[in-house]
């Protein structure tokens, strides 16, 4: 399925193996409309495709990217996401990801989707630790979590709000230590005062859903 609107790159489950044949779909008759068309691009889904790589070459076409979905991929690393500096909105959820190092750069960063990778440790968080840093919404669900300890390694997400751990645990795997049996949102609480809300649910265990992101107001320079 291939949707296309001036700001608008969709292209979901047509497998596509790299990020440069995706840009490749887009009609020629668009790109030749206006000088600079790729830096009026805000939004970019490529989910279940067949992506192995974040690809720099690729990503700094599109500099004034805010919202980039490449769930459902092959992607083994985050990488070159600093040709993105504007991203407010990261999905890469259900992909091969092992570590989260590859976020420094996005200091607008305000939603990531992370779920259902192969993430155990996460200290690559410490990479956007503090009060310059504006991420609210963190999902890690269905990783390789074992340790409860891990999570002192988010502290330092100053702005952080709301977290997933857990999820639901018909959809597929939980990370370790969110077994029934010993998971207790009261303990994240604690260790993270910071956070309003945990698998959906406030301190008091009141179901509270995250607000939906409202992208900033930011409008691209005109080219040159």
């Amino acid at each position: 399925m291939f949707v296309s609107r001036p700001e608008v790159i969709h292209k979901v489950g047509a497998n596509i193996d790299s990020l440069d044949k995706a840009v490749a779909t887009v009609p020629r008759h668009q790109q030749k409309s206006a000088q600079g068309w790729n830096l009026s691009i805000r939004s970019i889904n490529l989910h279940a495709n067949r992506i192995s790589k974040l690809d720099g070459r690729v990503l700094k076409q599109f500099s004034n990217l805010v919202s980039l979905n490449l769930s459902g991929n092959e992607i083994s690393s985050i990488e070159s996401l600093e040709c993105c500096p504007l991203l407010e909105d990261l999905n890469l959820s259900s992909n091969r990801i092992s570590t989260a190092h590859g976020l420094a750069s996005l200091v607008y960063l305000r939603k990531l989707q992370l779920a259902y990778n192969l993430i155990s440790r996460l200290g690559g968080f410490m990479d956007i630790h503090g009060d310059h840093f504006v991420l609210e919404y963190l999902d890690l669900k269905g990783n390789d979590i074992k340790e409860l300890d891990q999570l002192i390694y988010l502290k330092g997400l100053t702005k952080l709000r709301h977290l997933i751990l857990a999820g639901s645990q018909s959809v597929g795997k939980a990370n370790p230590f969110c077994h029934p049996e010993i998971y207790q949102r009261s303990v994240i609480f604690e260790l993270l005062p910071q956070v309003l809300s945990v698998d959906g649910f406030d301190e008091n265990g009141n179901p509270l859903t995250a607000p939906a992101i409202q992208y900033s107001k930011f409008t691209p320079p005109r080219s040159q």
